[in-house]
Order: structure tokens, then C-alpha cells, then sequence
């Protein structure tokens, strides 16, 4: 699995490529962004990342909605 089921604040190594490359989230961030270096901006998109699939992992379906896929409910 590419990610893992608790935070622990650390930025951790990702085992996928990432969704966004750094010239492509420059072009999405602009020229505010300029100064920030290869190696910073990287690390943003791999700490987003990771939130952003603990996140995901953890979402909560009420009970009463039904979800694709289960069988019996």
C-alpha cells in the first residue's frame, strides 16, 4: 500500500510518483512562488500527499448511506 494508516507529523517517504510534478505545481502556483526551492516544493507535494491519503483512508461513512460495491447491506 502506498500509504499509511496513522500521521505521525514527520514527512514521510513516499513509495509512488507523485500526482504533480515541480514544474507543473509552479505553473499552478505562479510567480508568488518563485523563491521556493526544487527541494521545499517537493517536499510540500509528497507532505500534501500523504495528508491528503490519511485523509481519504480515514473517511467515515454513516451507516445509513450506501456505499459501490458492498454486497448484503
Amino acid at each position: 500500500m502506498a500509504h499509511q494508516k496513522t500521521w505521525s507529523g514527520q514527512v514521510l517517504s513516499i513509495s509512488e510518483k507523485p500526482i504533480i510534478n515541480v514544474n507543473e505545481a509552479r505553473k499552478v502556483l505562479g510567480k508568488d512562488y518563485e523563491q521556493l526551492s526544487d527541494e521545499h516544493l517537493m517536499g510540500a507535494i509528497v507532505s500534501l500527499s500523504k495528508i491528503a491519503n490519511y485523509f481519504l483512508d480515514n473517511i467515515k461513512v454513516p451507516e445509513n448511506h450506501k456505499v459501490c460495491g458492498t454486497i448484503g447491506v
